[in-house]
């Protein structure tokens, strides 16, 4: 089966940029004191410097974005990921931690200390931030598929099966959810529905030569089940 969130280091990076620029400007359009715009700007040349892999400048940045609005919860996300191109794993979890305390509803803080800590084995506490996550942002489709990763290691297959299912309810193009459920289904002798989830991983996953195992093993399930391609 397939995990997200295993390569950590680089791909939580394009993430962010994307988060990290909505939630700056969110901040600046509901405030226009002087401290939340200078910790706004602070912010934003972070990002351009961690862009450009200027790693001290870009600390430097965000640092002073949080020394300027304490509050700026999108500046300790950013920071918690740069600790981690540090490999500073304990300095990540205080960066994250900080964020949800700045924001109790930044969903982004709570995701990326979920995904942090069941790198790090501890799976129960990631469950209850991947649930915060969740609390906050419903659609969270990447949230709801971590975290049936989680329930169908533990072996809680029903609650695997519901946190899969609303996972590609949410997108109906994340292939990984598509081929997880699939197995789940097959595996609880349920046929037509998991013929339904291969057949939508197959139409949906990217023909790369990296996805080309999942892909055959997806056939290989077809045929298990009777179905002739």
């Amino acid at each position: 089966m397939l995990s997200k969130g295993n390569s950590i280091y680089c791909t939580w990076m394009i993430l962010v940029f994307a988060i990290g620029v909505a939630y700056v400007e969110t901040t600046r359009a509901q405030s226009s004191d002087a401290n939340i715009a200078e910790s706004v700007s602070h912010n934003n040349l972070g990002l351009a410097h961690l862009r450009r892999k200027e790693i001290e400048q870009a600390e430097l940045e965000f640092r002073a974005a949080i020394a300027t609005n304490p509050k700026n919860s999108g500046a300790y996300v950013n920071l918690g990921d740069l600790m981690l191109l540090r490999h500073d794993p304990d300095g990540a979890i205080s960066a994250y931690a900080e964020a949800t305390k700045a924001d109790p509803n930044n969903p982004t803080a709570y995701y990326n200390l979920a995904v942090l800590l069941k790198q790090l084995g501890r799976a129960p506490q990631a469950v209850v931030l991947y649930k915060e996550a969740i609390r906050v942002k419903p659609d969270y489709g990447k949230a709801h598929y971590n975290l049936g990763n989680i329930y169908r290691d533990n072996g809680d297959v029903d609650a695997a099966v519901a946190e899969f299912r609303r996972a590609v309810e949410i997108d109906t193009y994340d292939y990984e959810a598509h081929y997880n459920l699939g197995v789940l289904l097959k595996d609880l002798a349920r046929p037509n529905d998991a013929i339904e989830q291969f057949k939508a991983f197959l139409r949906v996953v990217p023909s790369d030569p990296a996805n080309e195992r999942i892909i055959n093993y997806a056939h290989q399930h077809l045929r298990d089940l009777g179905v002739n391609e």
